[in-house]
């Protein structure tokens, strides 16, 4: 089998849920950003819905939307839940060959969305992750975060990058993180885009400095071609293969809940890629992407096509990258 992009990584369900910005029993501290919810009281929820999850699945969906040919490697439960990241799956076009079935629950995610923030609670089933990229092709792998364990996948997909030639995008997870660096620094030395936030780019740079530019530039020396630092409300950063740095604001849009916007732009950025755009513009691919996200519900009805994403490039307001 031939496609563009085999995405690696989770397969889950997430049980959004959507609490109203003015209910009294839930409050976001300003100062620690955290949010405070009164035990043991019955909260209602404006909206609640079951979406597929995990960044592998969101980002083979995103690239299919946008005309790249996809698949994913994951791995599902024995249960009705599996049945439904199945199914979503291949509506949307992506190749489900390789989900591999375990007899054990589908892992799960809890979101609560309030006051425009959405905070996670979830559940990694242990699963052995044993994926055979030997039958396949392509010409991009995409790695997402992963449960435990999860070495040996970080391991074989440098292995087949090195032996068929292909390029590989990485947005590592909690689980890689909490090993420490020592774990995940042969993967994230042979990437060619790193995808993290701003909390992850000190992680990974091992400095707790507010200057993104020297986390673009320390993280770069450690190997990776380009690297995309995201960083919520303020856009995102990125340096290039000539270690040249630039910024872009969001796309300001009016915001349903945030579930997805990271996936839907590292999937903007690298289909732009891809397509042989420069880091700016691949910036503004994923800016515009996520932007269409976060207008709707769940993470998946929002991405664009191809076509729409070149519309609305097209728009005076759509925000430039700049020199950092």
């Amino acid at each position: 089998m031939t496609v563009d992009v085999l995405t690696v990584g989770n397969a889950l369900i997430d049980l959004l849920v959507t609490v109203a910005d003015d209910n009294p029993y839930c409050r976001v501290d300003k100062e620690s950003h955290e949010l405070c919810i009164k035990a043991g009281e019955k909260i209602l929820a404006d909206h609640v819905g079951f979406v597929l999850g995990g960044g592998a699945c969101r980002v083979a969906i995103a690239l299919a939307r946008l005309g790249f040919t996809t698949a994913v490697f994951a791995e599902i439960g024995n249960d009705e839940l599996a049945t439904r990241i199945q199914r979503t799956l291949a509506e949307e076009k992506v190749d489900t060959s390789h989900l591999g079935r375990i007899e054990k629950m589908t892992s799960f995610t809890v979101g609560l969305n309030f006051q425009k923030e959405r905070t996670l609670f979830t559940h990694h089933v242990a699963s052995p992750h044993v994926f055979d990229f030997s039958t396949t092709s392509c010409s991009w792998m995409y790695l997402a975060s992963l449960g435990k364990p999860w070495q040996n996948v970080y391991e074989a997909v440098v292995l087949y990058k090195k032996e068929k030639g292909i390029k590989v995008a990485c947005n590592p997870g909690p689980s890689q993180f909490v090993m420490g660096r020592e774990s995940y620094l042969p993967t994230l030395s042979q990437v060619d885009v790193l995808f993290v936030n701003k909390q992850e780019a000190q992680i990974v740079a091992a400095k707790n400095t507010e200057d993104v530019k020297k986390l673009l530039q320390t993280i770069k020396m450690l190997g990776p071609t380009i690297v995309v630092i995201t960083d919520g409300r303020k856009g995102s950063c990125a340096i290039d293969s000539t270690g040249k740095t630039f910024a872009v604001s969001i796309h300001e849009v009016p915001v349903v809940e945030r579930t997805g916007a990271g996936d839907a732009y590292a999937a903007g950025f690298l289909a732009a890629t891809m397509q042989g755009k420069d880091v700016r513009e691949a910036m503004q691919w994923g800016t515009v992407n996520a932007a269409a996200v976060v207008q709707a519900f769940g993470g998946l009805s929002g991405l664009l096509t191809k076509e729409k994403l070149v519309t609305l490039l097209a728009g005076s307001d759509v925000p430039k990258a700049e020199r950092l």
